[in-house]
């Protein structure tokens, strides 16, 4: 088996808690280039108004996470906090 990074800390020495924290960065789920196809809805507010206009646009994932992707989009879009009770744009 091979050794954890408590072994690496305890049998190499000199080694300090970085090897730990790297060992846990080494483990974070790293993101992927990956290109897949998705389409975006979402409601733009009228300049001047506060109404808002549906849109939808297709495009495709640039780099995909465990918790998310990163796409890019032609559209304008604003971010809204965490806490909304609706996403800005989810992927399905």
């Amino acid at each position: 088996m091979s050794p954890t990074a408590k072994d690496l800390e305890t049998s190499v020495p000199g080694t300090t808690a970085r090897t730990t924290a790297g060992a846990e960065e080494a483990n974070k789920p790293q993101p992927v280039p990956l290109e897949v196809p998705v389409t975006v809805n979402g409601a733009r507010t009228v300049e001047g108004s506060d109404k808002r206009e549906p849109f939808s646009e297709s495009t495709q994932t640039v780099l995909v996470m465990h918790n998310g992707a990163v796409i890019r989009l032609s559209s304008t879009v604003t971010a809204v906090p965490s806490h909304a009770a609706v996403p800005y744009a989810q992927v399905v």
